[in-house]
Parts: C-alpha cells; sequence; structure tokens
C-alpha cells in the first residue's frame, strides 16, 4: 500500500523515484511478513530476506538506512539498508496501522490507516511534531511528494487528495474521485500521476494538476495492485493477489514483462533505491525532467494541430505522438 515516486522527491511511495538512466539501483519488496531485495534492472534476488520479522507496508531510504512502516508493531523502524539490521525497530511507536511514508524537510509524514490522519514526526528522533498534520482521511494509504505538493490515496472514501507538504493545508482533497480502493501513487515528468485501483485490478493514469482521467484502465487485468514505481521508462507494479512485481512501459501501458519479479509473499510497498556510487535521486530526477520537457517540445513543434485518419488531435506524450 505504498510507493516510491519521481519528480525529484524521495517518498513511499511507491513511489517513487524516476531514474531516467539505468544507474545501479537495488528494488526493495514489503512482503507480508519479510522485505526483499532485488536488482531493479533485471528482476534477480539480491537478498530474499533482507528484514524479517516484521509486517512491513512502506518503505523509504534516508541515508544508509530504510525507514519502515510495520503494521503489526504500529511503528515505524530504521533499518540498515545494506544489512538488515535493526537500527531502532520502534523509531516511531504508538500509531495505527501505519501505511505511507514520507520525508519533507527533515520530518517523517506517516499515514494512519485507521487512525484517518498523517501524523508528522522528526527524522532524526522520532519525536512527534503534530500527530495530526492531516486529519478528516478515510484510510489513507499511500503518500507521494512532488515538489511541496503531498498526494494521498484515501483507499475507503475512492479519492486522491493534494496537501500542502509544509502546512498540512488542503489544496484539493477531492484531486480524482470514484477510485475502487486506491493505494499506490506514482508521478511522472509529464504531469502524470498513475493510482493502483485495488479493487478493479487496474492502474489508472491521470492529469496531476486537474485530476481529469487520461485513462481509467492505462494497465488492466491486474491481481490486486498495490505498489508503484517508475524505474527508466517502466512502470512496475506490485500485484499483492499473484506475489508477483510486473514491469510495464510507462508511456503506453504495455507489458513489458508482467512477472518480473515472482514468489514473493503478499507485496505490498515497491521502494528503489541507488547503489553507492549511482547518480543522487535528485540529480537523476531532475536531468529526467529536464529531458523529457526537450523531447515534448520537439514533438509539439513537429506535430503542430496534426490530425489523425479519424480527426483526432495528436497530443506528445514521452516524446510519443499518441491520439488523446
Amino acid at each position: 500500500m505504498c510507493i516510491r515516486r519521481f519528480v525529484v522527491s524521495a517518498l513511499c511511495g511507491g513511489a517513487v523515484v524516476l531514474m531516467t538512466a539505468r544507474a545501479r539501483a537495488q528494488l526493495y519488496v514489503a512482503n507480508f511478513t519479510s522485505v526483499s531485495e532485488y536488482n531493479a534492472g533485471s528482476g534477480a534476488a539480491i537478498k530474499t530476506s533482507l528484514i524479517t520479522g516484521i509486517e512491513p507496508n512502506c518503505i523509504v531510504a534516508s541515508g544508509a538506512n530504510l525507514f519502515i512502516s510495520n503494521d503489526a508493531g504500529d511503528s515505524v523502524g530504521e533499518y540498515n539498508e545494506s544489512s538488515g539490521s535493526a537500527v531502532n525497530a520502534s523509531f516511531i511507536s504508538g500509531l495505527v496501522f501505519p501505511a505511507g511514508v514520507v520525508l519533507v524537510n527533515g520530518d517523517l509524514l506517516v499515514a494512519n490507516q485507521q487512525g484517518n490522519t498523517i501524523g508528522e514526526y522528526n527524522a532524526t528522533t522520532g519525536a512527534p511534531v503534530n500527530t495530526s498534520f492531516i486529519s478528516g482521511l478515510d484510510g489513507p494509504q499511500t503518500l507521494a511528494l512532488s515538489g511541496n505538493d503531498l498526494f494521498v490515496s484515501d483507499y475507503a472514501s475512492g479519492k486522491i487528495g493534494v496537501y500542502n507538504a509544509t502546512s498540512g493545508a488542503v489544496i484539493n482533497a477531492s484531486l480524482v474521485t470514484g477510485l475502487i480502493s486506491p493505494d499506490g501513487i506514482a508521478l511522472d515528468g509529464d504531469g502524470h500521476l498513475f493510482v493502483a485501483n485495488n479493487g478493479a485490478g487496474t492502474v489508472g493514469e491521470y492529469d496531476a494538476t486537474s485530476g481529469a482521467a487520461l485513462h481509467t484502465s492505462f494497465i488492466s487485468g491486474l491481481d490486486q495492485p498495490n505498489g508503484l514505481t517508475i524505474y527508466g521508462n517502466n512502470l512496475l507494479v506490485a500485484n499483492q493477489g499473484s506475489d508477483v512485481v510486473g514491469e510495464y512501459n510507462e508511456a503506453t501501458g504495455a507489458a513489458v514483462n508482467p512477472n518480473f519479479i515472482t514468489g514473493l509473499g503478499n507485496p505490498e510497498g515497491i521502494t528503489i533505491v541507488p547503489e553507492p556510487g549511482s547518480m543522487s535521486l535528485a540529480a537523476m530526477a531532475a536531468f529526467g525532467l529536464l529531458a523529457r520537457r526537450r523531447r515534448r517540445a520537439i514533438c509539439e513543434r513537429h506535430i503542430g494541430n496534426a490530425t489523425i485518419r479519424n480527426g483526432s488531435p495528436l497530443s506528445c506524450s514521452n516524446s510519443t505522438m499518441k491520439p488523446i
């Protein structure tokens, strides 16, 4: 119930991080009772039981450590990214079925599923800053950060809301509505918002500013899709019901490898972290965003007001021309 996404900031979100060049990276998967580590480029297993004895939901990296929300312990724990050893298994405690986690300006924002709130905690000490940073939600799951905008999937109410990541103020509590148990969310550099509709077995694509539907069944035929993350030109999707992570083209939704990683155990959150020596997340994101905008500008200069045979206007998406 979590992701890490792309644009410039790290989150859980699935969240989480778009690495346009294939920099070396690990993919961390939150299974029902463990965290597994895989090669993000090939899907090859590195450590299938990196962390055990918890019920992880969301994973977010900070320096050499991972913050992991733990359903069973109603807590967020801190673990060493390489060894999986606990730094502080109860870094933040007293939560109520914690789900999405994101880092914002030295603080951790944590979604309390059954508390219907998002709390704010000091990322160094775990001390509470504001346990009701955002309230009035209905089963908040995944958190995704784009600039200073915090996107929240509200599982029970079937919608995606947007809030100020610094103050918690509402920007648009109903950016996208009419969803069926929305869970993982991810954003790309073209202003597109991808949402895992857990109950519908689909991933939908929406305008991240207006919330308008672009493709409500961008990817279909999934089995309880959960965590989402973008890596290179592909969208990785955790299928909770079939115990796999699938790989799909981020521009078209076409399957690249629906069984990219198999043999998982009820996968939820997925997170990508670059290996030491790879470009930093911020640098990779900035490079990717610039490249995408350049390709879009070139495409738009070429197609102008052209139309295809059925009279539908063409639009540019990831440097491809497709009907609106």
